[in-house]
């Protein structure tokens, strides 16, 4: 990513960064109706199946309009698309125009607050907002950690700021987990740190733009499934509930068309809907020679943590229930322990499985 030049004068700063905040406006919001629109493009294309099935309306015209309506919806869709990652692209300039107009040395750690490294001390700052919290550089740890969603050396790269909690509140006790800040990782950073002699552990994202090796996905060597028998239970009753309306449809359109294929549309939305979200109720869990996967029904539960991310594997229970514990560098994850997780770890990976743990060999 460029950086943007940072006008001299905070007129033109601010202009600028209300240039900015239109601009990832706009674009948010064209991504929305876009998405909107695909949608209702789609939904215009199984009217027109019902309409030729149920009514003496021309077959031809039937077919213009199945043709037209899903023509508009896979442009709509692609167009959508296209303008969302526009709007991420823009929102990231707009935050590091921000962080820049602050300091060189400033870097967004949460809404509207900077950490800026000044002197012989990080400074965590409100804009506009008078209270700062002052963490001498010597306490302080960072870590350089990649967020992979799926099993591939490609992710989300950040770096994780660790501080001492009786900086950040006065309450607080002898011997309390420190707290952590994450920001974005960036070259000025890293650059900021090693200048500032201040620890960091992990590993350091790749020179130069992403490769077709860091895309291409590994190779599982064991994959193992957990369903959610809750979700799928509601699965099937939404699913049913679908079917009773596209079979009340069929002789309702007989009489009144629109109405039966309004009824047919909705009936079969719900019927997609629920066979996709029965065969998604299923938890993945998959052990690479590169490290393991935990895939949630949803993509903002999944995880892909490498060998090398990992410093122990403890199988326990909470609350009644079996849980797999996973030490890394500077955290833990929790996930549901199915049949067979942990011995296969155990079989590959011993050594992660003796109790040792990352975080306590780097303090």
């Amino acid at each position: 990513m460029s950086e943007a030049v940072i006008p001299k004068t905070p007129e033109e700063r601010a202009k600028r960064c209300k240039a900015y905040r239109r601009a990832c406006l706009a674009v948010g919001y064209l991504s929305f109706v876009l998405a909107i629109l695909a949608v209702a493009m789609l939904v215009g294309v199984v009217i027109a199946v019902f309409i030729l099935e149920f009514s003496h309306v021309s077959p031809r015209l039937c077919y213009i309009l199945m043709g037209s309506f899903g023509g508009a919806a896979v442009l709509s869709a692609i167009f959508a698309l296209v303008a969302y990652r526009v709007s991420v692209r823009t929102e990231k300039r707009k935050n590091d125009f921000l962080e820049r107009c602050d300091s060189e040395e400033s870097f967004f750690v949460g809404e509207g607050t900077f950490a800026t490294f000044a002197g012989e001390e990080l400074v965590i700052h409100a804009d506009g907002k008078e209270r700062v919290i002052r963490v001498p550089y010597s306490d302080l740890r960072a870590f350089s950690l990649c967020t992979r969603r799926a099993p591939r050396e490609l992710g989300e790269w950040s770096v994780v700021l660790e501080i001492p909690a009786r900086y950040l509140s006065k309450q607080a006790k002898r011997g309390e987990p420190p707290a952590l800040i994450q920001t974005d990782a960036k070259p000025r950073l890293y650059a900021v740190l090693e200048q500032r002699g201040i620890p960091l552990f992990g590993e350091t994202p790749p020179s130069g733009k992403p490769t077709k090796q860091d895309k291409t996905y590994f190779v599982p060597e064991k994959k193992m499934f957990l369903p959610n028998r809750k979700r799928r239970k509601r699965a099937i009753i939404i699913g049913a509930v679908g079917l009773v309306f596209v079979l009340g449809a069929i002789p309702l359109a007989i009489y009144e068309a629109s109405v039966g294929a309004l009824l047919g549309v909705f009936g079969v939305f719900l019927v997609g809907r629920s066979a996709y979200a029965y065969f998604r109720a299923k938890a993945v869990f998959a052990v690479y020679s590169q490290g393991i996967l935990w895939r949630e029904s949803e993509r903002a539960e999944s995880f892909f943590l490498k060998w090398e991310e990992i410093g122990g594997v403890k199988a326990g229970e909470h609350d009644g229930m079996p849980i797999l514990s996973i030490d890394t560098l500077c955290g833990r994850y929790h996930i549901p322990r199915g049949e067979g997780f942990f011995e296969e770890i155990e079989k590959l990976h011993p050594e992660k499985t003796n109790g040792h743990t990352m975080s306590e060999e780097k303090r």
